[in-house]
């Protein structure tokens, strides 16, 4: 697994709370990567406010909470998710653990672990959450 330079995970505290959502994405990324010989790449984990808007991300991201990860895969970044394919078998990889896999405009997968919605909520009367 590569990370992009700037990619990192969420402070300490946001660990204790999401632990298992964090389980969830990292089990199917190293399942991803021992399949593909180390063609994953991270390219976002948690974001802090303004990370998350100079990326152009959602107001209530869920990158914002580290319960969201962009990767792409192949060498050049991207190129094995050009195969309609590969993308297709991420879905249902992605859904037998309760993660929602969604193709970014960017080429990149984005995998989050909470439901939709669910990061407005939280941050709503938690803003201290997204670090």
């Amino acid at each position: 697994m590569i990370w992009k330079a700037g990619a990192h995970g969420p402070p300490n505290l946001n660990r204790f709370y999401f632990g298992a959502e964090y389980n969830r994405l990292f089990s199917l990324l190293a399942r991803l990567d021992g399949r593909l010989g180390g063609q994953v790449r991270i390219t976002a984990w948690h974001r802090n406010p303004a990370e998350n808007r100079a990326a152009g991300g959602e107001r209530f991201s869920q990158h914002l909470l580290g319960t969201a990860i962009d990767f792409t895969l192949g060498t050049p970044p991207g190129s094995l998710l050009l195969q309609p394919q590969l993308f297709a078998a991420v879905v249902p990889l992605a859904r037998e653990r309760g993660l929602a896999a969604v193709k970014s405009g960017s080429g990149a997968v984005h995998l989050q672990a909470l439901p939709f919605g669910t990061a407005e909520r939280l941050l709503g009367f938690a803003p201290w959450l997204s670090g």
